[in-house]
């Protein structure tokens, strides 16, 4: 389990799903507040309550939140929450989920400027928050960006926004040239520009 801890910082770090087991091992490795980010029954029959969670970390002597986030879509209040946990629980903080990409996602959230006020600060710059939008897309992967562009050849005039948390896009199909060595992971990943893209939906 040790090797699985990430240390982004002497106050922070991030784990994959923990178990009961585990608590005391993060105990001796210094954490005092340990965050679950992950919901009950996400994982299963085999992913461990909540209840059960808290009960060993009590045991282990470490404080215990529970904050829980569903895989792409953190929200405001999330990520102002988690801010709190950090600023007013003992340090150093461990947060998990189930891979632990999402309580470091959360937690780049919480001390980023994105957070402080809902605005077209957190969306792209050609976004206007004051037309309305004919067409709404959620996700902004290759079937998103690639019905966008369809519309948009048939009927120019359309105004089409796409909700996505990232700024980048990566082309999937490129990969495997990346991976055979016959083009370079920057040719596979486009800056999104000229669209009404919303990083952040109320």
């Amino acid at each position: 389990m040790t090797a699985n801890i990430t240390r982004h910082s002497d106050k922070f770090g991030t784990a994959p799903q923990l178990s009961p087991a585990d608590m005391a091992e993060v105990a001796a490795l210094g954490y005092k507040t340990v965050v679950n980010n992950r919901p009950d029954g996400e994982g299963g029959a085999d992913q461990p309550t909540s209840a059960v969670m808290e009960a060993a970390a009590l045991a282990a002597g470490l404080k215990y939140e529970y904050l829980p986030v569903i895989s792409g879509q953190i929200t405001e209040l999330q990520a102002r929450k988690f801010a709190e946990l950090l600023a007013t629980r003992p340090g150093p903080l461990l947060a998990f989920c189930r891979s632990g990409a999402r309580s470091q996602n959360l937690h780049q959230l919480a001390r980023g400027g994105s957070i402080s006020a809902p605005s077209s600060a957190t969306a792209a710059s050609a976004c206007n928050w004051n037309d309305t939008q004919d067409i709404v897309i959620v996700g902004g992967g290759s079937a998103g960006i690639g019905l966008a562009a369809s519309l948009k050849r048939r009927q120019s005039n359309l105004n089409i926004a796409i909700i996505e948390p990232s700024d980048k896009h990566y082309y999937q199909p490129s990969w495997t040239l990346v991976g055979a060595s016959r083009l370079q992971s920057l040719g596979s990943i486009l800056k999104i520009a000229r669209s009404c893209w919303i990083r952040a939906a109320q």
